[in-house]
């Protein structure tokens, strides 16, 4: 990217968790004690909390089907609100019940093309998106891997790195973020080794490994 010209860029990501895996795994962080749906109660906080900041993209993870169309009029109204209208592209599981999303601002990006790759039942979305006032292009994922410990989801990662490598070659910036189920102390290879050792990895780092840290949730406890 011509330094010359470089621009922020506010980034959000989230898994929402969805009411039926929550209650089909028992997730206390989605059910109440009596082991009911909580996200009447979660969703106005999540909108609250990504409303704090002006973003001009938010990957989220885990949506539930059946609430998309409360979840979309929410959001957008959140960004008009901040005098940043936002729009969402949705791709949806063919075999989950749940979808992930990219949600981008309007009045500074505009679509150049969208794509998906699905990994048995799983679908990874892909927005190429170029900056109105600059023209940098910024290809944007948004990831929910099948859990990388399954010898049945071997190949996923890589899969989706090759498949995002054609698109982030050609752009300016390219950004990888959802939940990708890497729980450190059980994973065989966690994301950062793939990241760094795929060669067809367009987000490989010339200083070595980056850092990651783990929410309170993936921390092994």
């Amino acid at each position: 990217m011509d330094q010359t010209r470089a621009c922020g860029v506010y980034i959000a990501t989230w898994n929402l968790l969805c009411p039926y895996y929550a209650k089909k795994h028992s997730q206390e962080q989605g059910i109440d004690a009596d082991g009911r749906d909580n996200w009447q109660r979660r969703w106005p906080a999540i909108s609250r909390i990504l409303g704090i900041c002006p973003w001009d993209i938010i990957c989220l993870t885990e949506m539930g089907q059946e609430k998309f169309s409360t979840m979309n009029k929410d959001l957008t109204n959140l960004g008009g609100s901040l005098a940043k209208p936002l729009l969402m592209l949705y791709f949806e599981h063919p075999q989950r019940k749940d979808a992930v999303a990219i949600m981008y601002a309007a009045s500074r990006f505009g679509v150049v093309s969208t794509d998906r790759f699905e990994f048995k039942g799983a679908v990874t979305g892909l927005a190429n998106l170029r900056e109105k006032d600059t023209g940098h292009t910024i290809c944007a994922v948004v990831v929910h891997q099948w859990h990388p410990v399954d010898a049945r989801n071997f190949g996923h990662l890589e899969g989706i790195l090759k498949f995002v490598h054609p698109h982030g070659s050609t752009c300016d910036c390219t950004i990888l973020a959802g939940d990708f189920n890497e729980d450190a102390w059980i994973s065989q290879r966690p994301i950062a080794q793939e990241l760094a050792k795929n060669s067809t990895s367009p987000v490989r780092s010339k200083r070595g490994l980056p850092d990651f840290s783990l929410a309170d949730g993936k921390s092994g406890k």
